[in-house]
């Protein structure tokens, strides 16, 4: 399931009242590596479509 940035929001203020303990910063762990892939995952989609926007560009313009 994708989690929304209300997601993040509401999981991390949650985590506040917790206090520190390794359950704790295994979530921040989790919620950090969850994270990541979205933000690596969202990368590429912009450049591939980057690229494919270049190509039909360069295609429309004669250019080879």
């Amino acid at each position: 399931e994708r989690l929304s940035g209300q997601n993040v929001g509401n999981a991390l203020y949650g985590l506040q009242s917790l206090g520190d303990s390794a359950k704790v910063r295994g979530l921040v762990a989790t919620i950090t590596l969850s994270l990541s892939i979205v933000r690596l995952t969202h990368s590429m989609k912009l450049g591939a479509a980057s690229t494919a926007h270049s190509m039909h560009a360069s295609r429309s313009s004669g250019a080879r």
